[in-house]
């Protein structure tokens, strides 16, 4: 699946070749025509239009891990949870306690969970 996926890179790049290869020789030789002040002024350009989208991107992968820590969390409660409902349900089972005292063994659980 890896080597596919490659092999699918690789092609999609040597299809894109002629694209970068015709609008590189424009711009260098405009970009050569200018005086250094006008040099100055397109780099300058390039990194104002390069900053939005790597913010863009930044803000993105910030947010998908941070959500992706919060889901974790959720599901590592869940299985905290889970475990501790089934082990005071096999405990009330095993000693033949009341259900009453079940659940009020579980909410008092549930309420020492950090939030």
């Amino acid at each position: 699946m890896k080597l596919r996926a490659a092999v699918f890179a690789a092609l999609l790049l040597l299809c894109a070749t002629p694209a970068f290869s015709q609008a590189c020789s424009m711009c260098y030789s405009t970009a050569k025509a200018t005086s250094k002040e006008g040099q100055r002024a397109i780099s300058k350009g390039v990194v104002v239009l390069l900053l939005p989208p790597l913010g863009f991107m930044t803000l993105g992968v910030w947010a998908a891990l941070r959500y992706g820590r919060k889901r974790d969390l959720e599901q590592a409660r869940g299985a905290v949870l889970s475990l501790n409902s089934a082990s005071t349900y096999s405990l009330a089972v095993n000693n033949e306690e009341a259900s009453p005292s079940c659940t009020h063994t579980l909410s008092m659980n549930l309420s020492d969970l950090p939030e």
